[in-house]
């Protein structure tokens, strides 16, 4: 696992506090409702009320003790904390960190992977190969199913974007890989044809909406307007020489990246690397998910894992 700060040094932009402080109040691990600043700059008030209350009992009228900021079922800190460094977690902090997870999200495909208790070796390169996929309550996997069909299609939007590129850039190794790289996508889409066909989308973007999420309507536009190409093509080579799709994707970037858009722009095109975008989603299994698995995972196991 990736640490922060590690190539900043002293000149970190963000510290760890505050890239975890939501997720700690969400696991109801912090129970100081405002905002980080706002916690420290009322910890002298808060220490001073505490040390003056003389622990509050109820029979002393006013002298109420201000709620904690923290869960008090929290671990100590283990001793030496300041002085060693080591994100391995012991059998009391594991369980803690699992009952948080099964209070706070008792539905989420996160807790029944923990309860699982089985290591994410290196080749479940997404949720869906976990082992216990085939499992999982009927909800979960209506999701896991959506994420899995959404992943693999437009994947070959992304690739297809990186052979335009290459094509204008006359980068012919490029050009044959992509190409290599798209027959093998098309190759997994005829494999799985019966779960697309019975793909909804409109449940697919329903569920987005369901959780929260924002989605703007020409990006809505863009995934629809190329699942129905993707459907269409009889094959793969009547997909990527279609002018039509090809005038979808560099319209995408365009409308994204305005003056920066790479295609049909030769000044930002020589600044590609070769590869923008190329990686299928995974929703973050690999870093940090299927890390926080492992180290659930137990102790002993946690041990030979990161050994």
């Amino acid at each position: 696992m990736g640490v922060i700060g590690a190539f900043a040094g002293r000149n970190v932009q963000r510290l760890p506090s505050n890239v975890y402080w939501n997720g700690l109040g969400v696991w109801g691990i912090r129970l100081y409702p405002g905002s980080e600043a706002a916690y420290y700059q009322s910890l002298d008030g808060f220490y001073e009320r505490q040390r003056t209350s003389g622990g509050g009992s109820d029979d002393e009228p006013g002298a109420e003790i201000d709620p904690p900021n923290w869960d008090p079922a929290l671990p100590e800190a283990p001793e030496g904390l300041l002085e060693e460094e080591t994100f391995q977690l012991t059998d009391e902090e594991a369980d803690y960190l699992a009952d948080r997870l099964r209070r706070r999200a008792p539905d989420s495909l996160l807790r029944e992977l923990i309860d699982c208790h089985t290591v994410v070796e290196e080749d479940i390169t997404f949720p869906w190969l976990h082992p216990a996929a085939s499992d999982l309550p009927a909800a979960l996997n209506r999701l896991l199913e959506h994420a899995r069909c959404f992943s693999e299609m437009i994947h070959g939007a992304a690739l297809l974007y990186n052979l335009l590129l290459a094509e204008q850039a006359k980068w012919d190794e490029l050009v044959a890989d992509y190409r290599g790289r798209l027959a093998e996508w098309w190759e997994e889409l005829v494999a799985r044809s019966a779960a697309f066909e019975e793909w909804d989308r409109k449940a697919f973007w329903q569920l987005v909406a369901d959780a929260n999420g924002r989605i703007a309507p020409p990006t809505r536009s863009f995934v629809d307007a190329w699942c129905d190409c993707v459907e269409r093509a009889n094959s793969l080579q009547a997909l990527i020489d279609d002018g039509g799709v090809r005038q979808l994707i560099g319209s995408r970037e365009r409308r994204l990246k305005r003056s920066r858009a790479r295609i049909d722009n030769r000044r930002m095109l020589e600044t590609w690397s070769g590869a923008s975008g190329t990686a299928r989603l995974d929703y973050r299994w690999k870093r940090p998910v299927a890390d926080y698995l492992n180290d659930m995972a137990g102790t002993a196991v946690g041990a030979s894992i990161h050994a």
